[in-house]
């Protein structure tokens, strides 16, 4: 007689951790069973802090000297930085560091249940998501679509910046290109939404009617669509936001330990310019250098995050580990394209001059 199969029992959060950082395959199958973001939620949060509270006094003094080569603050202001530098808040540069933190997985893990849901899984593929005036978007698929056309928006001006060299032309070169870029999908966005909540397209006309347009974003942001198949399509789901959360923030547990690694060589050697990668090979160069600031970011913690990152985007997504590593590839080429940008209009805009090496 055949003895009925017994399913193995789900692994605890923490093996899984511990199986991350050299078994990703075998975690991720694991954690799509019971997926779980307090865990990983809470030691990305105890790592940031070590990582942002350490260095605290050395990262406020290489802001000094950078901004002391402005052409453009006054020497009031930069006595005042000076002053700040000397007696930092480790606790409220900790607390927004934290916060920050924070934000960008949770921006990340928006992104990349855009890119695996839409692209890669959904009937249709990015035609139909990008432009077709057919089907449906819930609320999540909604803010989800509206985080990603502002994500297209800021990557282009930060392109617009980086390649035009002046910080206001290029800025408003690379808005224009991405607001033409976005235009059309963002039109699709909205009857799609408007489809679920089973009111024809024309509804998102609202959208362009001065204080009308709020009533409208409440109603199509925050309102739930018909529970059920409208004339419209079935209803859309969005289950796969959570476990995908989880594998954001359990590949960023491998960067934050290259990160508390790097923090402390920052304070042994009191400099900020240490780095765990290629950027070491450019000696005597600050965050001035575009290429520097590049180099900084891909360091060997950074790399082996978003390879754990493939494994795992391809597991929730059940896609292959091909496209598991083009999602995560294409959100770290982002995530640099908005630090390094971010980093040369703030210095740009105080005067700072930058170059390329």
């Amino acid at each position: 007689m055949d003895t009925p199969s017994v399913s193995a029992a789900p692994r605890s959060i923490w093996a899984i951790i511990g199986d991350v950082f050299l078994a990703p395959t075998k975690a991720f199958e694991s954690f799509k069973q019971k997926p779980t973001i307090a865990v990983p939620l809470i030691l990305m949060i105890l790592l940031a802090a070590i990582m942002i509270g350490l260095p605290y006094k050395q990262n406020a003094q290489a802001q000094i000297d950078m901004l002391s080569a402005s052409t453009t603050l006054p020497a009031q202001a930069l006595d005042a930085l000076r002053e700040s530098a000397e007696h930092p808040s480790p606790v409220g540069s900790t607390i927004w560091g934290l916060i920050f933190s924070v934000i960008i997985s949770l921006i990340g893990a928006l992104l990349a249940w855009f890119f695996g849901s839409f692209l890669f899984k959904k009937e249709g593929g990015p035609v139909q998501l990008l432009f077709s005036l057919e089907g449906r978007l819930n609320r999540t698929g909604f803010w989800l679509f509206a985080l990603a056309i502002d994500a297209v928006l800021l990557v282009s001006v930060l392109a617009g910046v980086l390649i035009g060299g002046d910080t206001g032309t290029g800025a408003a070169a690379g808005l224009i290109v991405g607001v033409l870029i976005v235009a059309y999908p963002c039109v699709a966005m909205h009857v799609k939404r408007c489809h679920d909540l089973e009111y024809h397209g024309k509804f998102a006309l609202l959208a362009l009617v001065p204080l009308v347009n709020i009533w409208y974003v409440i109603v199509a942001g925050f309102f739930p669509g018909t529970e059920r198949e409208n004339k419209y399509g079935p209803v859309p789901t969005t289950s796969v936001f959570t476990p995908i959360w989880g594998v954001v923030l359990l590949a960023d547990l491998i960067a934050m330990v290259g990160g508390v690694l790097r923090s402390l060589l920052i304070v042994a050697k009191d400099s900020i310019y240490v780095s765990l990668g290629p950027a070491a090979l450019l000696p005597g160069k600050d965050f001035t250098s575009i290429l520097y600031a590049i180099l900084y970011y891909t360091d060997i913690f950074a790399i082996w995050s978003v390879i754990v990152a493939g494994f795992g985007y391809a597991a929730i997504f059940g896609i292959s580990r091909g496209k598991g590593m083009t999602i995560s590839v294409v959100l770290w080429a982002i995530g640099i394209l908005v630090a390094v940008g971010g980093q040369l209009v703030g210095l740009s805009y105080a005067g700072v001059e930058v170059s390329f090496l």
